[in-house]
């Protein structure tokens, strides 16, 4: 008998009673097969077959389904400390995408041809099926990655298939920010509206919606103008029911410390009135949360439900159409680098970790920003002409 081999090396040997076999080493486990063409070349081509085999995985476990295997991939995901909406957001690109094509292919089975299929298919539509942005199939790709990553560190399978695939190119994302006139035009307008308040605090300070959604009173200092993100209002989903909750920023940078306009200040003062006549009227029913922006019984704001309302706003603002509310934030990031502002500053403003995500975003489509920056930098150099 041969002396024993080292993880993924193999030998063949002949044995007294067994005959011509071929031996693997894999993970510490020593598997021996015996050849079915009984010679020595019978037995090297059955060692080449192993081979290939312990590159999939585990010699001689069944890979399981990737239906079978999605959940336990997103169990192992929330033990990270994966957030519950990005968790459900995964769970429904999954399931919807990818499993009704790919949900009966053994992991180890899954390969490049299959995967490039599922790609075209989602990128052109197919049935009823519409056709999906080169950046929903890029998401896509980034997800089957990670749980095939995690399939190779649990032993399903040998290798990772997707970084043999390109995924999609995805165009670069255009911010679409109201030029002046139409966000002055959107204040003087918001003041009537429901929701006015809320809108131009998003304007005035550049936040996401989710963090003015959950934003309290004691965050909020009317006397020293600032204000302090500290938590988000988040939609989860449990027990099969979708609910809203509060729950801190992704990252260190997203809790910060805001100064805010005099402008913002005066709103949000009406705002606090507002509050206190929307708590006497549904005394019965409120639930004091002590939010900023609640909802008509005191919890967090559905973004849904306001952007329903923020559409019909629009047209009879008189404003572009296919203004988001998430562009309030690119119009706050837009105007104050087109009105000299510093990018750090701006950074922190928004809650970017990385100066280079701020940089990328805004930095060269801001015309006026770049063109002032050109005429300092001529200015400089001027006097040695």
């Amino acid at each position: 008998m041969p002396s024993k081999a080292a993880n993924g090396e193999g030998s063949v040997f002949f044995a007294k009673g067994l005959g011509w076999c071929a031996k693997i080493t894999q993970d510490g486990r020593r598997v021996t097969r015996k050849a079915k063409v009984q010679t020595k070349e019978g037995a090297e081509k059955l060692l080449r077959r192993l081979q290939r085999e312990a590159d999939k995985g585990p010699i001689g476990r069944r890979s399981p389904l990737l239906k079978r295997y999605v959940p336990e991939w997103l169990a192992a995901a929330e033990l990270r400390g994966c957030r519950p909406r990005t968790l459900e957001l995964y769970e429904h690109r999954i399931n919807k995408h990818v499993l009704p094509l790919l949900g009966n292919t053994r992991l180890d089975k899954l390969t490049v041809r299959l995967v490039r299929e599922l790609y075209t298919a989602k990128l052109k539509g197919s049935g009823q099926s519409r056709p999906l942005s080169p950046a929903t199939v890029a998401h896509m790709h980034q997800l089957l990655g990670n749980l095939l990553k995690h399939a190779m560190r649990e032993g399903h399978v040998g290798r990772n298939v997707l970084q043999a695939i390109d995924p999609p190119k995805v165009p670069k994302f255009e911010a679409r920010p109201l030029q002046l006139e139409d966000a002055r035009r959107l204040l003087d307008a918001a003041r009537a509206h429901r929701y006015g308040t809320l809108w131009t605090f998003l304007l005035g300070t550049g936040c996401r919606f989710g963090e003015a959604a959950g934003l309290t009173w004691d965050a909020v200092d009317l006397e020293a103008g600032t204000i302090g993100i500290h938590q988000a209002a988040i939609r989860v989903r449990k027990d099969g029911r979708y609910r809203m909750v509060l729950a801190p920023p992704k990252t260190p940078a997203g809790r910060r410390t805001l100064p805010i306009p005099p402008w913002v200040a005066a709103v949000l003062k009406t705002q606090r009135d507002r509050v206190e006549f929307m708590q006497r009227k549904a005394e019965p029913v409120w639930q004091e949360m002590g939010l900023v922006f609640p909802s008509g019984v005191g919890t967090p704001l559905r973004e849904s439900h306001v952007r329903e309302a923020w559409i019909q706003f629009l047209k009879a603002a008189g404003l572009p159409e296919k203004t988001r509310m998430h562009d309030l934030r690119h119009t706050f990031a837009t105007l104050m680098l087109d009105d000299g502002g510093d990018l750090v500053a701006l950074q922190r403003n928004l809650g970017h970790s990385r100066l280079n995500v701020t940089a990328d975003l805004y930095v060269g489509r801001v015309p006026a920003a770049q063109r002032r920056a050109v005429e300092r930098y001529g200015e400089l150099l001027a006097g040695a002409n």
